[in-house]
């Protein structure tokens, strides 16, 4: 045997022996097809352990500069609302290239996820079950958690009680804000809203996020429920027993809240739940043992499988597994096995069954299990916009007023929903905050002061996630003199002294319609001259006839 011969044999038992753990694992390409952006879609038929299925994955490169990696919620609020995923591509593929893939469990009638569900490190939903999280970085990065909430609500009283964010309770305290929908669940024995004031702050330390209101004022205090309030307040609901731990909640007292998430790292910017966790590190993680809170029917069969991966140079891999004529399904442990093969070094499970389903601008990949796509609670989307796609602000305008009115209609549009920074600048300089905060597609209203300076204005609208600012200028004529407000005039003593009084009125008032009125001065002088003259002659012709 030649010594070239020798080391390839060498080199290949070398190999059998590394990879031993996936020499179980067969491939066979089916078809390839390639998208913008070096987004590369595949359906292969897999074999594992003598069951073959067909799966189809999407290979993306690393989220950043202008790739963006996020969890969708379908209803755009947790309580309203389920979507295809193919229905969300095709929306955002007018724009560029949409990937999507379902993602957490849900309840069915509502949508509402099972798990955490944090956008732009607002907390829409938060963990439940010890159910673990996959968590998406600002630096594109994939880790996985299995975070825990804790809220505190301390009380007038100086009493501590526990609450929620944005979950159904038949008992206990929890807090509602828009991203749970318009209303509230109803069955609540007692409500109030609490109004935050200054000092309040949210803090990103490692591995935790905290919030922290030390002055919160109590309004709206009730018996029973009520409806969403203003975004910048605090809903409370108290439901069954809790409704007698917050008795000393009364209108115009000061609460403290305190909200934490943790172990979650200070990088993160979306978190979306799921489960079970499959691959750590680059070592398969996934054990039936450790995952009590899902049930064997939900790991071990064979079945349709969802999950999401990431390689060690970042690229993201979406995964799914058909389960119908012709594909047997995977259990979870076989997908863990698989995307090991694929050189996945993160990798988590999501909802599966006859959720499954994986979409590119509106055209289904894989084949349901149900036969057709099912509409889903979240999903997580990759997204590249087109080359020269214009950020979300479509628009800012300042419209004339309105009859009788001096204040323009301010507005603004976007094309997608959003976080948004809206302040207004006024004559001089100061800055007024207007919104800050997510903001859905469409047209917006902005409002304006109820009595604002006259002069030269600046309208800002910021989306910050996509560095795109619009700023539109405009003035703000000064008010007309039929708007001014007199002062009420001292009580007369004699029959003539309104006339002076007037007199002195309108020779203070303002000027009206933007110029100094010094044309008109003169003829203002000569009324208030012959005024008084003929209120002196009156005043003499009266004494002369009484005496």
């Amino acid at each position: 045997m030649s010594p070239r011969r020798v080391v390839l044999v060498a080199a290949g038992l070398t190999l059998v022996a590394a990879s031993s753990a996936d020499a179980a694992v067969r491939h066979r390409l089916v078809e390839k097809r390639a998208h913008p952006g070096r987004i590369v879609e595949r359906v292969e038929r897999v074999t594992i352990g003598g069951r073959t299925a067909t799966v189809v994955t999407v290979t993306m490169p690393r989220p950043g500069r202008g790739r963006l990696l996020e969890p969708v919620l379908s209803g755009d609020v947790v309580s309203e609302g389920t979507a295809t995923t193919s229905s969300v591509s095709k929306a955002l593929g007018r724009y560029g290239t949409a990937v999507a893939i379902n993602a957490d469990l849900f309840e069915y009638a509502s949508g509402q996820p099972s798990g955490l569900l944090m956008i732009d490190g607002e907390i829409y939903n938060q963990p439940q079950g010890g159910r673990p999280a996959m968590l998406i970085g600002y630096d594109g990065v994939l880790r996985m958690s299995k975070p825990k909430a804790t809220g505190r609500l301390t009380l007038p009283d100086g009493s501590r009680v526990p609450f929620e964010i944005n979950v159904k309770r038949s008992d206990g305290l929890v807090t509602y804000d828009e991203g749970w929908g318009r209303a509230a669940p109803p069955g609540a024995r007692r409500s109030f809203v609490l109004r935050v004031g200054e000092g309040s702050e949210v803090r990103y330390l490692r591995n935790e996020i905290r919030a922290t209101v030390p002055q919160m004022t109590a309004t709206r205090v009730r018996r029973g429920g009520q409806r969403m309030p203003a975004r910048d307040d605090f809903l409370f609901q108290a439901y069954g027993r809790a409704a007698a731990l917050v008795r000393s909640v009364r209108d115009g007292r000061e609460v403290r809240m305190r909200y934490r998430i943790a172990p979650i790292p200070d990088t993160t910017r979306y978190a979306v739940g799921g489960g079970p966790m499959l691959i750590r590190d680059g070592r398969i993680v996934y054990r039936r043992e450790a995952n009590r809170e899902f049930s064997d029917d939900q790991l071990v069969p064979p079945d349709a499988r969802t999950a999401v991966a990431q390689k060690r140079n970042g690229a993201v891999i979406f995964y799914a597994v058909d389960k119908g004529p012709g594909s047997a399904g995977f259990t979870v442990a076989e997908v863990a096995r698989d995307l090991k093969a694929r050189g996945a070094v993160t990798a988590m499970a999501f909802d599966s069954g006859g959720s499954t389903a994986v979409s590119i601008n509106g055209t289904v990949l894989n084949r349901p299990s149900d036969g057709v796509e099912r509409p889903v609670g979240t999903m997580l989307v990759y997204w590249l916009p087109k080359p020269g796609y214009r950020k979300p602000i479509a628009a800012v305008k300042a419209a004339p007023p309105q009859p009788g009115s001096r204040v323009p209609r301010l507005s603004y549009r976007l094309l997608g929903t959003t976080q948004v920074e809206i302040s207004l600048h006024e004559p001089g300089g100061s800055r007024l905050l207007v919104k800050e905060g997510r903001a859905r597609a469409g047209s917006h209203r902005i409002a304006m002061p109820e009595d604002p300076k006259p002069g030269a204005w600046r309208v800002e609208v910021v989306a910050p996630l996509y560095g795109d600012r619009v700023v539109r200028e405009f003035r703000v004529p000064r008010r007309p003199v039929a708007e001014t407000t007199p002062e009420p005039a001292a009580p007369a003593q004699k029959a003539v002294s309104p006339a002076p009084a007037a007199a002195d009125q309108a020779t203070t008032a303002p000027a009206g319609g933007g110029d100094d009125g010094a044309g008109r001065w003169p003829w203002v002088a000569g009324s208030v001259v012959a005024i008084a003259a003929l209120g002196l002659l009156g005043w003499r012709l009266a004494a002369r006839r009484r005496g």
